[in-house]
């Protein structure tokens, strides 16, 4: 299964694993061995992981003329029949994909078959946003007092505010091709990578109230509330670290402001943070509580395991980080006590090398989506949705985002890899062979985007954002999604610029009411000879 993303020693293992099935007696059912293999050139999209699809349509040519000269049966069927997705979102994927670069590999794969829904007399819905501009505005800072705290306002901020605006306003009124009105879980958001403009969506998301999942995929140590607890881990063993003891202190851990922290910390001399926070321990005072805590968490540490201790903790403080940061905390929490307690499983016993392991491994997390129960958005990128789906799937960056200018090239024949300079300093076959990798970054951007557009059950969404540097509109996925829409002539274009495509069930049909009384008596029936 998932034969497109086989790379290269796979299938020469699995070739080495089945050429001998070609021997085996066709007319005895127990002695024969037969191969069935399964993939989908458009949804090859892991090339960084070794795949390479056009190895499938070798091997299947290859398969093809051993399976005739030795004259075994071979079945090669093509299915172009979706169980997922609503017609109205296929009709726009056909008229996107025909004749891209990347989406069959001929002759060794047939061409592009248009796609059929199985999911009859059902609707659906297509909805392609305007893309955000802002104007530049650069902002004048002071010449030596600190900047005061705002909000982005560029056009990646802004873009993440409007998703979030036209999402509020479709969750609990839009309704669905099941007659159920739309739900935050029944929403997937699909981004490129995770980068800043993934952070300012779900920022905005949260600020907005609407209830969203933790990320797909996570480093431990690079979570907001992970780096707080490990801080507090570095304070018990060293409380005399002042750094890390003002962390904590800001921390959802005892929620101290920047001013409290000023007073704390200011004139105290020589003495450290931490004398200054304990000679406050007893006092009726939020200072004072804090010292308390502080101390009551090293009393914990010296006696209990590193789990109990951080158990202990998150019991105090788990409703603080939510408060602070949301529920999605809850996941990378979790994760780190189900660490702390595999660490004590294994013997550990020391809190200083728990630390040193979570800093040193990262401690990555990818979460299941698809098994979460919780009635929240999930924001991911298109890689970690492959074989998930939702009733709407949205995609807000689909405007072409700047290249990474990356100098090093891999020559895909002889696996050399060349420096390659700027245009007018390079050889002939530096310049080849980064046209070729240029060209195969390009057909799976186009196999990247099928998968993600056939992520939608019911409803499709694309939107994008415009940004001097950043991102473009000339030769993007957005561009070719919006002319194949307009080519379409069934798209409507609503008051704020929206190309919208709407198709509604079918009424069902109104069941006749059935008849219940008996049938009438024959007046002239014969009476039975049993009746005499």
């Amino acid at each position: 299964d998932e034969a497109q993303d086989t790379s290269p020693p796979q299938w020469q293992l699995l070739r080495r694993l089945s050429d001998e099935f070609f021997d085996s007696p066709m007319d005895d059912p127990d002695a024969r061995r037969t191969l069935f293999i399964v993939g989908d050139f458009k949804q090859s999209i892991y090339s960084f992981q070794g795949a390479d699809p056009a190895v499938l349509g070798v091997v299947r040519l290859d398969l093809q003329t051993r399976a005739r000269t030795q004259h075994h049966p071979l079945r090669d069927l093509s299915l172009d029949v979706s169980f997922r997705t609503a017609q109205p979102v296929l009709d726009l994927v056909n008229r996107v994909m025909d004749g891209l670069d990347g989406i069959t590999d001929p002759p060794r794969l047939p061409d592009f078959l248009a796609h059929r829904s199985a999911r009859k007399q059902v609707g659906g819905f297509v909805g392609i946003w305007p893309v955000t501009k802002v104007e530049a505005n650069p902002r004048i800072l002071p010449m030596f007092a600190p900047p005061a705290v705002q909000l982005p306002e560029d056009a990646a901020a802004q873009a993440a505010a409007d998703v979030t605006r036209r999402l509020a306003g479709m969750i609990g009124s839009h309704r669905l091709s099941s007659g159920r009105l739309l739900q935050p879980g029944d929403v997937m958001i699909l981004l490129r990578k995770r980068g800043r403009y993934y952070k300012l969506l779900m920022a905005a998301l949260q600020r907005a109230g609407l209830p969203v999942a933790g990320a797909d995929r996570m480093t431990l140590q690079d979570q907001i509330e992970i780096k707080d607890l490990l801080a507090l881990g570095d304070v018990v063993l060293l409380p005399e670290d002042d750094l890390q003891l003002a962390t904590v202190l800001k921390s959802p851990l005892f929620g101290l402001d920047e001013d409290g922290l000023f007073e704390l910390a200011h004139g105290r001399g020589d003495a450290s943070l931490y004398a200054r926070l304990m000679s406050h321990r007893g006092a009726d005072s939020d200072i004072g509580r804090m010292a308390e805590r502080l101390s009551h968490f090293r009393a914990v540490a010296d006696r209990a395991s590193v789990f109990s201790f951080f158990s202990t903790v998150l019991g105090a403080c788990r409703q603080a980080f939510r408060a602070r940061l949301g529920s999605a905390v809850d996941e990378a929490l979790d994760h780190f006590l189900a660490l702390a307690q595999s660490f004590g499983n294994g013997g550990g016993v020391s809190l200083t090398e728990f630390l040193a392991l979570v800093r040193g491994s990262g401690g990555e997390v990818r979460r299941d989506m698809d098994a979460a129960a919780a009635n929240e958005i999930r924001v991911m990128t298109i890689h970690g949705a492959k074989g998930l789906e939702a009733p709407l799937v949205v995609l807000p960056d689909m405007l072409r985002a700047s290249s990474n200018r990356d100098r090093l090239i891999k020559d895909s024949q002889s696996d050399f890899v060349y420096w390659a300079p700027s245009a007018g300093g390079r050889p002939d076959f530096v310049t080849t062979a980064k046209m070729q990798v240029d060209d195969a970054a390009k057909q799976e951007e186009n196999r990247l985007l099928y998968v993600a557009m056939t992520r939608a059950r019911d409803g499709l969404v694309i939107g994008g954002w415009e940004a001097a540097h950043q991102r473009f509109m000339k030769s993007s996925a957005y561009e070719r999604i919006r002319d194949a829409a307009t080519d379409m002539g069934s798209f409507v274009t609503e008051d704020d610029g929206t190309l919208r495509l709407q198709e509604d069930a079918p009424p069902a049909p109104v069941a006749r009411p059935v008849d219940t009384s008996p049938p009438p008596l024959a007046k002239d029936a014969d009476k039975p000879l049993w009746l005499g």
